[in-house]
């Protein structure tokens, strides 16, 4: 690594001190949050912070690698820290455990916001810090083992939104594995589901896995409202170039903005699209909207819209959130606190719905576990798989995508005749489809998503049976090996099919 260039000795930097706050190893950031109740002991505000170890080592580099005139003097200090803390309690609840009654800090302290700044080092160095909250910041690995960063992509000044509300300056946040070939016809499209962000569907993705990168160059793509594209979180910290708009977004928006970034990237055709859940959705609205641009589609346990039944848990879901005085939607999106007990709510109402009653009636949960350790009760199972799931979520951008879930109807999508009915949209769908339910899904009845692959042309019903639910259609988790073999062998037919 080459220097700045050689400045005479009486222009050199005589010190830059880099001082950073706990480090977390690589193979130690998925224990956080740490426990504030279960701390050994009473540790200082400092060590509520902390760091991941490449933020170390990049600050290092970039340090080394700045000019004189950058700095100003002779000898600086930057603090390595990230935004957050390492905690699973609100800030300001720790602040006032740990000072009582006395309030040293003036400052707002929403959310898990660190006491410590890093501003400098952000604005100094340019650096962007690690938070295990907002896993946009990692750094997956590429086909050839290489790390990048996310890409960000902006709508146009042009974009509307379905409900007329101007969306230019929306941003989607999109990380691209594998390579495009040169005719760009090899792209796997996997927009992801309600509340994941690309890392966490990686597990599907690289050499010799379900969307194969030795073939394919697959490109995630994260849905407005999901804390990395343009979120209602983005709002209060003003990081977003367009504040996520008041009316929320559709599915539809999601996708017509998805289709103006294949435009930019000379992505016409989609060998395919795969998506579970919420992107199970996007895939057929994509495949009725663009029937001229996708090849295949792989819609594992979604459908073309959320039943009666379904809208019943969403408004549920809202209803928890909102109950709560901390989330506040009447006059924009206002999160006044940490939301605490809605996001218990949320998370007790999804335990019931995300796995079905079989799930529970046969204790599948004892062939589970969670960061190694195995599952020793129900009530552990929805402690540490749903509550903790979601105590460190924002609050309005859960309602911000449980209000997208909820606009899913693909016969009232963006430049559907008002006529339109759900035979007369699927029917336009030209593309070789799989329909993959899970027979005890609570949100996406096998039967409902039978009855449409009725009305799609070329389609295929492959119904996985499983005690898993809903979430038999992610198995990423300990027991669910049945589950993932069932949907790699036919994704894996679905591609080998030669569609014209």
């Amino acid at each position: 690594l080459d220097p700045p260039s050689k400045r005479p000795r009486s222009e050199a930097l005589s010190f830059v001190s880099l001082r950073f706050s706990n480090i977390i190893k690589q193979e130690k950031w998925n224990e956080l949050p740490l426990s504030w109740k279960s701390r050994p002991l009473k540790v200082t505000p400092l060590m509520w912070a902390y760091c991941h170890e490449h933020d170390v080592v990049d600050a290092h580099l970039k340090a080394l690698m700045l000019p004189a005139e950058a700095l100003a003097s002779r000898c600086e200090s930057f603090i390595i820290v990230a935004d957050d803390t390492r905690y699973d309690l609100p800030t300001a609840q720790m602040v006032v455990e740990h000072f009582g009654d006395r309030r040293p800090f003036s400052s707002k302290l929403d959310g898990f916001a660190s006491l410590v700044s890093n501003k400098k080092a952000k604005r100094v160095l340019g650096m962007s810090f690690r938070s295990f909250r907002t896993p946009c910041t990692s750094q997956p690995l590429s086909q050839d083992g290489s790390t990048s960063q996310a890409s960000v992509f902006h709508a146009p000044a042009d974009f509307i939104l379905k409900s007329g509300i101007p969306g230019g300056g929306l941003k989607l946040v999109y990380q691209m594995y594998g390579a495009l070939n040169t005719e760009k016809t090899n792209c796997i499209l996997h927009p992801t589901s309600f509340d994941a962000t690309h890392p966490e569907l990686e597990f599907n993705v690289g050499p010799g896995k379900t969307l194969d990168t030795n073939r394919y160059c697959v490109l995630i793509v994260n849905l407005l409202g999901n804390g990395l594209s343009t979120s209602p979180s983005g709002n209060a910290d003003r990081s977003n170039v367009q504040e996520y708009p008041a009316c929320g977004t559709s599915v539809c928006d999601n996708v017509r903005l998805q289709a103006v970034l294949l435009d930019s990237l000379g992505i016409q055709e989609l060998a395919c699209i795969y998506g579970y859940s919420m992107g199970a959705m996007q895939a057929l609205h994509w495949a009725a909207m663009y029937p001229n641009r996708v090849k295949r589609v792989a819609a594992v346990c979604g459908s073309a819209k959320p039943s009666d039944f379904n809208i019943v848990f969403l408004d549920s879901l809202e209803a928890a959130l909102l109950a709560d005085k901390d989330c506040d939607v009447s006059t924009g999106w206002k999160l006044l606190g940490p939301c605490q007990q809605g996001l218990k709510a949320f998370a007790r109402i999804y335990a019931g719905w995300g796995v079905p009653r079989q799930f529970y009636q046969k204790e599948i949960w004892r062939k589970s576990s969670r960061d190694g350790t195995a599952f020793s009760s129900r009530e552990d199972f929805v402690a540490r798989s749903y509550d903790n799931g979601f105590v460190n979520s924002n609050p309005l951008n859960l309602l911000a995508q449980v209000r997208t879930w909820r606009q899913g109807d693909i016969s009232t999508a963006y430049g559907m005749p008002s006529s339109s009915t759900m035979a007369s949209v699927l029917g336009r769908i030209s593309a070789r489809v799989y329909l993959m339910p899970c027979t005890t899904d609570s949100y996406f009845s096998a039967a409902d998503i039978e009855n449409e692959g009725q009305l799609i042309p070329n389609c295929r019903f492959l119904p996985i049976e499983s005690d898993w639910g809903h979430r038999a259609g992610d198995p990423h988790r300990p027991g669910q090996e049945a589950d993932a073999d069932f949907i790699g062998r036919h994704v894996k037919e679905l591609l080998a099919e030669e569609v014209k």
